[in-house]
């Protein structure tokens, strides 16, 4: 995996961003980020879980 050129602003200087931010496949098709701990599917699949 080769790291993003991508910069930001923080607190008033440009930061690059060295990490790649990981896209993963959910088992609906959906796309996510993985912003939880263990999260293994997407949000609207959480969601219709606990409904």
């Amino acid at each position: 995996m080769q790291p993003s050129r991508k910069t930001f602003q923080q607190k008033g200087k440009w930061v690059e961003r060295h990490t790649k931010t990981e896209i993963l496949l959910c088992a609906c098709g959906g796309k996510y980020l993985k912003t939880r701990v263990d999260q293994v599917q997407c949000v609207r699949c959480m969601t219709k879980s606990r409904i």
